[in-house]
């Protein structure tokens, strides 16, 4: 119950973030999240190196 409370107060941050996620947008959204420490270098081995290099830049 506690864990839907939270996701229930912040459901306009967490749609704002994800939903439509498509053409270009996904790479900054996943570079929020390597920025955030959501996710890790292993999570974003298998991308081209142009794009890892692109997430690196943007979450500096």
């Amino acid at each position: 119950m506690k864990l839907f409370k939270v996701i229930s107060l912040h459901d306009d941050a967490i749609a704002r973030r994800y939903n439509g996620l498509g053409g270009s947008r996904w790479v900054m959204t996943v570079a929020q999240l390597f920025a955030e420490k959501i996710i890790t270098q292993n999570d974003i081995n298998d991308f081209s190196d142009k794009t890892k290099q692109v997430i690196y830049l943007w979450a500096r």
